[in-house]
């Protein structure tokens, strides 16, 4: 038997129940550690109301589509349908739409530094490196901006307008 506790744990929780385990007289083999938010960083998931989540398909066959999360319970958990570039536009982090196959923008903040490993020749920075450089640009932008684009919306609607057509259509079927 096994048991697998993944949330709202941290690295000190870990050291309490594992303690326990071996204090009942069990192998610690038979405790699973999920990756939560709380093993991460002192700053959550939660707290930052962060979620990375899936935005685009292609399948093996060629064939692509957009994926959209619109929870009815929850506004703020809505993701951005497809492909997307991160530009400054008046110095903004602002979110665009972007094509497969569409040559990379050296404009485009949204960096690859891991595909099937580590990208070649790319130099970490620390974590105190990055969090100096969020502070840093965090604190140049305005207090009010929506950082997505007019071109996303109109994206956005088309996915909403294209779901509820579908689903009108298999509720006739």
């Amino acid at each position: 038997m096994g048991a697998i506790q993944g949330d709202g744990i941290n690295y000190n929780d870990i050291k309490k129940i594992l303690n326990a385990v071996i204090e009942a007289g069990f192998s610690v083999e038979n405790v699973t550690f999920g990756m939560g938010g709380g093993l991460l960083q002192k700053v959550n998931r939660d707290t930052m109301s962060f979620a990375t989540k899936l935005m685009y398909i292609k399948y093996e066959d060629g064939t692509q589509r957009n994926v959209m999360k619109k929870p009815k319970t929850d506004g703020a958990k809505t993701s951005l349908p497809g492909l997307v570039k991160v530009i400054r536009v008046n110095g903004c982090p602002t979110v665009m739409p972007k094509k497969d196959g569409e040559p990379d923008d050296p404009e485009n903040m949204l960096k690859v530094y891991w595909k099937h490993g580590p990208v070649k020749d790319h130099v970490w920075e620390t974590f105190d490196e990055v969090k100096q450089r969020v502070i840093q640009q965090w604190s140049a932008l305005p207090k009010l901006y929506d950082p997505v684009s007019k071109e996303m919306v109109s994206v956005i609607e088309q996915f909403v307008a294209d779901f509820q057509s579908a689903k009108e259509a298999a509720t006739k079927v």
